[in-house]
């Protein structure tokens, strides 16, 4: 008997989302067998690893003979770990904000790869934090590229890879032309932009938006924001204000005609804030408020056309104007010289008018009336003896009156009064009224003066002496009254001197500020003679020459006078200066190394000059470098009194001290001596402030002494005396260091950087590695293992400069191992248990120590498994910390590494609740939580129609149930969450149409026709309305004769106490039912004739 063969190919691992493969064996095995484990088909060998699930699966294959044979290998199926990306792109406008994209892979397990043509500037804008990528578009130049972000194959997972698409577009640029403030009434104008152009205009004002067009009145007065918009998907904008003035409209009111004597009257603005200005005088305008004046046309500056004008000044005033006529006021002056006095028998006479007077104009009595004179002037003495006054009026519109007074007398008398007043006028005196030389024996005072010799206008309004008209000299004065015509007529006359006015001019000298020095300045008056000279101040000068003697300074008033009657004088000033003190203060001894000094001098205000002088008055000693020397230095004083003052400045030289061989490094103590040498001058003497040992002759430095309590900085000093001077250098003098380097390790290659257990007691050295250069800092020994990596290194520190020495110590790094985490069942529904295994492909683990973020730690020493259940739904983080045989440690983090989906929880809601048959359509509501897909079954029944749909996969499906009948339906609902479902069933009930027929008449005479009453229709007892329903009939009486609480059931007629039968007549029937397919209560009434 034969025994069969069975060796079954071995597979490497695959991923979980592989196609569907056979399983092979050699050619020696027995065919006919059968396979079995998870994922593979029996018959045929085929393994579909997404059936099999992520783990690690014992595949068998059993031959099928009498004496069979078996064999089985395992297979990884390695879980695909989706990659992906919180955005799939990244879309930046080149000003926008930095953006991130975050991976969902954490904790270093993903990475990012950059496309083949990734622009290389784009490095800059590049931030990768882990799984965290921020670009910031502000430090690259706009283009479109890819970055993908991937996890790759390992022996535990099947990488994935997702992209990240970037793009940035270049920022459009606005900016708007600023504009100055424009007027409420300017017109319409564009606005303009530098920079993109086609955008849109927007704002308080703007009338076309794609051109821009501002309207200043649509806009008002104010201060408006106008924006611009670039019109691509990179957009700015920009704006900027533009005030708006109000512009101003001024308007002035007030009367535009007046007499030139006329009363003031009233100018008034519209608005205030303006100012007035003026054609006419502005004299004639007095301020009443801000926007209001009078006008007085006498004040206005003559007569004719002018204006008045008011206006707000500023870029939008205005200016507006009144046009004001001011006519000529007539002249109404009566001359009547020949006119005042008359005898009663002279001839009647007509009364003058001054030659500048207004002709035509009316005569009469003053009061009114022409008693005395007529209309036209004609005076007749004859009325008799008296005074009587007349009136004239001139016969203008802007008329004017004036009075005179005539006497009628038996005889007229003239007498003046030669002593009543002066006959002595200066030639520049005012008018003099001539009235009062008239005694009072004389007819009257209102005839006039006459000078001879002649003089045009030399006496005004016939009594009026103007002595500015005249020149110096002797004139007759005469007054006489009486017609010329007349016998009845007198006169008299006086004699006045006019004085000529002096003049006083002087000739100033030729300046107006002399010096002291000087002595004396002659004074020359350029007018008239014979003046007398004085002057203020306390000065002196000869009253009758004018010759001043200076004897002090100070400011003089010189005046010259004139006259005794008529005084005149002229002045004039002179100043008289007295020279300043230049004496310069001697500074004494200085060294030409001093800094600068200030001069002094006894005045102050002159000016210094002379080599070394600097800033007008500060002498620099280093003028001759260190040289030294005498330096003359003059203090001078210019202007009206010179003078100056010289000293000699004495400046001591400086020697060199400069030592030239300072050591440019460290001098070791071995080398015994060191001499310092110097390049400037000879002389000096060598020192050392911090306890250096030297020559102070030759400058040779004892290095062994200097150093004998250990080395360290000294100092090396020349000097020069006289002007003290010196020059220091250092000197550092070493002794061998303790270099002693203090062991350290062993440690693993994944801490982070060791420092020193102690430091060598000299610092200052460097330190350094081998094999590994970079493996330890050179200046502080920071030693870093993972840079080292395993092995052992040479650490060494040397001490360098002019005495080296150096230690050295080994340090041991141990290799991490390569350790992962596996789970084989990290997704399923809640409660889960799962195991969570620590691989290491090295050193085992010795110690793991577990942290769960659903709260759960362990410690499990020795264990490299941890079995854990999940209580709760949701995605778990695991955290391992592990510690390995070679003492090495480590720690992963895997976020989202459980999935524990939730159980739902199916739940549904219908309606309407009263469906009916008529309108057999329910809208179920899904109220199920946890779940994302749904499976319903509407209630499929046999020997009825089939519900539309019969199933459905909505999350709220909506539903027909056509059957012509009232049923009911159990619905049924599966919902799925991942492979984790719950179901729901619930009735439903479609209801037959609710309807009430009752008929009027029935004949309850036993032949089966019509022999019983009761209410018709469909529905009356539902459940619902089991305890509403009643039917009663009433007599026309209203009594009760019979009642049922049972649907449909009937009356026959009878009276339900005493089962008689009831007689024909009418009756009254009240019907009570429940309406449930509109779950109210309905009360029906009605009559009924039973027939008999």
């Amino acid at each position: 008997m034969n025994v069969d063969t069975a060796e079954v190919d071995s597979f490497p691992a695959v991923c979980s989302d592989a196609p569907a493969f056979n399983f092979t064996y050699s050619s020696r095995t027995t065919s006919g067998g059968v396979w079995s484990g998870p994922g593979i088909d029996g018959t045929t060998g085929e393994f579909t690893p997404l059936t099999a699930g992520p783990g690690i699966h014992t595949i068998k294959y059993e031959t099928a003979g009498t004496c069979p044979a078996s064999d089985s290998v395992q297979i990884v199926v390695k879980p695909r770990i989706g990659v992906s990306i919180d955005s799939l792109s990244l879309a930046f406008c080149g000003t926008a904000s930095a953006q991130t994209a975050v991976g969902n892979i954490h904790l270093g397990v993903g990475k990012w790869e950059k496309s083949i043509t990734w622009p290389s500037d784009w490095d800059a804008g590049t931030t990768i934090q882990d799984s965290v990528l921020t670009f910031d578009p502000n430090l690259v130049t706009p283009n479109t590229d890819s970055i993908f972000y991937m996890i790759d194959e390992s022996p535990f997972v099947c990488g994935d890879t997702a992209t990240l698409r970037i793009g940035i577009s270049s920022m459009e640029v606005a900016d708007i032309d600023s504009l100055p403030a424009v007027c409420s009434g300017d017109a319409p104008f564009d606005f303009t932009v530098t920079g993109t152009q086609g955008g849109v205009w927007s704002g308080i004002g703007i009338t076309d938006g794609a051109q821009g067009t501002f309207d200043p009145a649509t806009a008002g007065a104010g201060v408006h924001t106008i924006r611009y918009q670039t019109p691509g998907v990179c957009f700015v904008w920009d704006s900027l204000t533009i005030t708006v003035i109000l512009q101003e409209d001024l308007t002035l009111t007030g009367d535009q005609t007046y007499c030139g004597n006329a009363l003031p009257g009233t100018i008034s603005a519209d608005k205030s804030g303006g100012e007035f200005l003026v054609g006419w005088d502005l004299a004639a305008l007095t301020i009443v408020d801000d926007s209001t004046r009078t006008f007085d046309p006498s004040l206005a500056g003559g007569t004719g056309i002018d204006s008045i004008m008011y206006g707000i000044s500023g870029q939008c005033g205005d200016t507006t104007s009144l046009v004001i006529t001011i006519d000529t006021v007539d002249i109404p002056d009566i001359d009547g010289a020949n006119e005042s006095a008359f005898c009663q028998t002279d001839a009647a006479a007509t009364v003058s008018l001054m030659s500048t007077a207004t002709p035509g104009g009316t005569w009469q009595d003053l009061g009114g009336g022409n008693t005395t004179i007529t209309t036209a002037g004609l005076f007749d003495p004859s009325i008799g003896q008296g005074t009587y006054q007349v009136e004239y009026t001139t016969p203008g519109t802007c008329f004017a009156k004036d009075t005179h007074e005539i006497s009628v007398v038996g005889q007229i008398i003239v007498d003046i009064d030669a002593t009543a007043q002066d006959v002595e006028y200066c030639n520049n005196a005012g008018n003099v009224d001539l009235t009062p030389f008239l005694s009072g024996t004389t007819s009257s005072t209102t005839g006039g003066w006459q000078i001879t010799p002649y003089v045009p206008g030399g006496v005004v309004s016939n009594n009026q002496l103007v002595p500015g008209a005249l020149t110096s000299g002797v004139y007759s004065l005469k007054y006489a009254l009486g017609n010329a015509g007349s016998n009845c007529r007198d006169s008299d006359s006086v004699s006045i001197t006019i004085l000529p006015i002096l003049d006083p001019t002087i000739t100033p000298p030729g300046a107006d500020t002399v010096c002291i020095s000087l002595g004396n300045v002659q004074f020359v008056n350029t007018g008239d003679a014979g003046g007398v000279w004085s002057i203020n101040n306390g000065g002196t000068i000869d009253a009758s020459t004018g010759d001043m003697t200076l004897t002090g300074g100070g400011t003089y008033s010189i005046t010259y006078s004139l006259g005794s009657t008529c005084p005149v004088d002229s002045t004039v000033e002179i100043v008289v200066e007295e020279p300043s003190d230049p004496t310069i203060s001697d500074p004494g001894s200085m060294c030409a190394y001093d800094g600068v000094l200030t001069m002094t001098a006894v005045d102050a205000g002159g000016v210094w000059s002379g080599t070394g002088v600097v800033n007008t008055n500060q002498f620099d000693p280093g003028v001759n470098g260190n040289a030294g020397g005498t330096i003359t230095i003059t203090y001078s004083f210019t202007g009206i009194c010179p003078i100056d003052d010289t000293q000699d400045f004495v400046i001591t030289p400086v020697l060199d001290p400069t030592i030239d061989n300072e050591p440019s490094s460290d001098v070791c103590v071995a080398d015994l001596t060191y001499t310092f040498t110097t390049n400037g001058d000879a002389g000096g003497s060598w020192s050392s402030s911090n306890g250096g040992v030297i020559d102070p002759v030759t400058g040779e430095m004892n290095l062994v002494t200097t150093a004998s309590s250990g080395g360290g900085t000294f100092n090396a000093i020349y000097t020069h005396s006289g002007c003290f001077i010196a020059d220091t250098v250092s000197i550092e003098i070493t002794t061998p260091g303790n270099p002693s380097v203090t062991g350290m390790g062993p440690f693993c290659e994944n801490l982070p950087v060791q420092s020193q257990v102690s430091l060598p007691p000299t610092s200052g050295g460097t330190w350094s590695s081998t094999p590994v250069a970079g493996a330890i800092n050179p200046t502080t020994g920071v030693f870093d293992p993972s840079i080292a990596g395993p092995g052992p290194h040479l650490i060494r520190y040397d001490l360098a400069g002019s005495c080296p020495i150096y230690d050295t110590t080994t340090v041991i790094v141990e290799d991490l191992p390569d350790w992962d985490l596996y789970i084989p069942n990290s997704i399923g529904c809640e409660p889960l248990e799962t195991k969570m295994i620590v691989e290491s492909q090295g050193s085992p683990a010795l110690t793991t120590n577990w942290s769960l973020s659903d709260g759960f730690t362990s410690s499990e020493n020795g264990a490299d498994t941890l079995t854990h259940t999940f209580l709760n739904d949701g995605n778990y983080n695991i955290g391992v910390y592990v510690t390995f045989a070679n003492s090495c440690e480590d720690t992963l983090f895997r976020t989202n590494a459980i999935t524990v989906n939730p159980v739902p929880n199916a739940d549904f809601d219908w309606g309407p609740k009263n469906t009916t048959v008529l309108d057999p359509f329910i809208q179920f509501e899904n109220l199920s939580t946890d779940a994302d897909d749904y499976l319903w079954d509407m209630g499929r029944v046999s020997n009825r129609e089939t519900p539309s749909p019969a199933t459905s996969i909505d999350v709220n499906p909506f539903v027909t149930y056509p059957d012509p009948d009232s049923s009911s339906y159990w619905v049924t609902l599966i919902a799925n969450n991942s492979g984790c479902s719950d179901t729901i069933v619930k009735r439903i009930w479609i209801l037959d149409n609710f309807s009430v027929y009752v008929p009027n008449a029935f004949t309850p005479d036993g032949d089966g026709l019509n022999d019983v009453f009761y209410p018709n229709g469909k529905n009356h007892d539902n459940i619902e309305g089991s305890s509403e329903y009643e039917f009663m009939i009433f007599n026309r009486w209203g009594d009760m004769v019979w009642s049922s609480g049972i649907p449909y059931e009937p009356w026959d007629g009878t009276e339900s106490i005493t089962n008689n039968n009831v007689q024909q007549d009418v009756y009254v029937w009240k019907l009570k039912v429940w309406d449930n397919v509109n779950s109210k209560l309905k009360v029906m009434y009605g009559r009924v004739s039973l027939l008999r």
